[in-house]
Order: structure tokens, then sequence, then C-alpha cells
């Protein structure tokens, strides 16, 4: 379907710059001085953390030296753009981001984002995971709300786009409950210890942020949670009130 789309002159550069929130910071992925917390946060040996990433395409780690090997380019390309910002000729088609716990200061997770288009407006989420204290707590979706808004919000990109594994049952139903679209399935997208992965490929478009975008807000708000931090209403609550 084609819809005429009026004034548009492309999306503006995603930011280098630390995104604040009240449980979460995110940041360019500097592997020199995250890269220890990180093999912390996804399990501190090379069984657990393969295991903790065996959904995101990475290969099986052997051992540390791997997995620093693994995010080394990507950190090096980030750092490197981010200080030939002034100068550069040519926009990243990827860049990496690291997850600040701020309650303990440590990066617990990591997050890419891929295929870049800024003349057409489109960003492909084609890494995240978390681990550590930020898995499963408030400062994990606190990151999905401040990526959305960095996207849309400060970008202006009218697409975003993430693939899950079809094996995936706790990503593709986290998803979901955020309010992402299924599209569709592209099969035998990639290889990893010895098996082919199908996935899923869900899309948020600009038109849709606004509602998701105020649900998360109201569920990020204090007045959510009780003395313990526990969640007085559900995120898919106020996204259906």
């Amino acid at each position: 379907m084609s819809v005429e789309v009026r004034n548009w002159r492309g999306a503006r550069d995603i930011p280098l710059t630390p995104i604040e929130g009240r449980y979460a910071r995110i940041v360019p992925l500097d592997l020199r001085r995250h890269g220890g917390d990180l093999w912390e946060a996804f399990g501190g040996t090379a069984e657990t953390v393969s295991k903790h990433l065996r959904h995101t395409g990475l290969p099986h780690f052997d051992g540390r030296d791997a997995f620093f090997r693994a995010f080394a380019t990507a950190s090096r390309a980030t750092l490197l753009h981010r200080l030939a910002r002034p100068f550069r000729r040519r926009r990243p088609r990827r860049l990496y981001f690291a997850l600040i716990d701020k309650a303990s200061g440590r990066a617990t997770g990591v997050r890419c984002l891929s295929a870049i288009d800024y003349v057409h407006g489109s960003v492909e989420l084609a890494l995240s995971a978390v681990g550590g204290s930020m898995r499963r707590a408030t400062g994990s979706t606190e990151v999905a709300y401040l990526m959305g808004s960095m996207v849309f919000d400060t970008c202006g990109f009218r697409r975003y786009e993430c693939h899950i594994a079809l094996d995936n049952e706790a990503a593709l139903q986290h998803i979901a409950r955020i309010g992402w679209h299924r599209d569709g399935v592209i099969r035998q997208r990639y290889v990893h210890d010895g098996r082919s992965a199908d996935v899923a490929v869900f899309t948020l478009l600009a038109q849709e942020w606004p509602p998701i975008r105020d649900a998360y807000r109201a569920w990020l708000d204090p007045s959510n949670f009780d003395a313990a931090g526990r969640q007085i209403r559900r995120l898919e609550d106020f996204r259906n009130p």
C-alpha cells in the first residue's frame, strides 16, 4: 500500500550522549569500561554466557577472551563514530549501547541498533540482552521505553523493527505485551550451535507509538509501585484500560 507522506525530510541523528532514566542509563558501548560487567551479568562462565545469549545469533563462547573479541569491533566502531562525529561524512548503519543499572552503577545489558536507514526512517533492534540485577526488573522495561522514545520522539524514525527466534517464548510474550505488531516469519534466518533458527518479525510504527509511550509512562510512575517496589498495575493494564 502506498500512502502519501507530507514534508518528510528523513530521520535525525541517533544521539551518542547518555540517556537518563530513573532506574537505567543508556550509553555508547565501551568494552574497556563495560566488558567485565557484561560478562558477569550474563553469567560469568563460557557456558552460562553462551546459554544466556543463545537467542541473539552470537556464537558459542569458549571463554572470556572470545566474548570480548565478539564485541571489540562493535565497541571500537561506536566509539570512533562518536569521536569523529563532527567530521564524519557518512552515518553509521549499526550502533551499540550499554545498559547501566543506576542502583549498582554497573553495565547489565547491551542493545544494538542496526540497518539504520535515515532516508526512509527505519531502524532495527538487532540485539537486546539483559542480565544481572536488571533482568526482570523495572529498569529493563524502562530501557524499552527510553529506546522507543529516542527512536520516535528524538530522532523521528517511522519504523522500528526487531526479529525474535520462534523458540524464544519469553521474548515473544514480552514483545506482544508491550504492543509490537507481528509482521511475519523469516525462515532459516541464522544457524546457532548447529541448529537452524526461524525468526518472527515485529514492527512498531510512529503512529502506533504515542499510546504505547503513554502506557510506559503511567506504568513507570512511582505511584504505580508499593513500598517494596512491586507493581500495582501491569503494563498491559495501562495499554488496555
